[in-house]
């Protein structure tokens, strides 16, 4: 699944969340939902979720007791990886 939608960074090709899970495997999915979350905001898209669904997930990632320093290492990473596909 392919996901070619408008960004901060006019980049045509964005990552989905199964890619992103593929890229980053292994990880949980509280991680994987967070930093996708984390990832949409930072290239600037529109979320896929609603704000209620968002805190909830901003609260299973706190309750299973992952670092944020890690998710955002994460975010990073997609963000370089999504720059290097385009």
């Amino acid at each position: 699944m392919n996901h070619f939608r408008q960004n901060k960074h006019d980049l045509t090709y964005t990552l989905s969340q199964p890619e992103m899970r593929d890229y980053l495997s292994p990880i949980t999915e509280e991680m994987l939902k967070y930093v996708y979350d984390g990832y949409t905001y930072d290239m600037g898209m529109k979320p896929i979720r609603k704000h209620k669904i968002r805190k909830k997930i901003q609260l299973e990632f706190h309750t299973a007791n992952h670092s944020k320093h890690d998710a955002q290492e994460l975010i990073a990473k997609a963000i370089a990886y999504t720059f290097a596909l385009n």
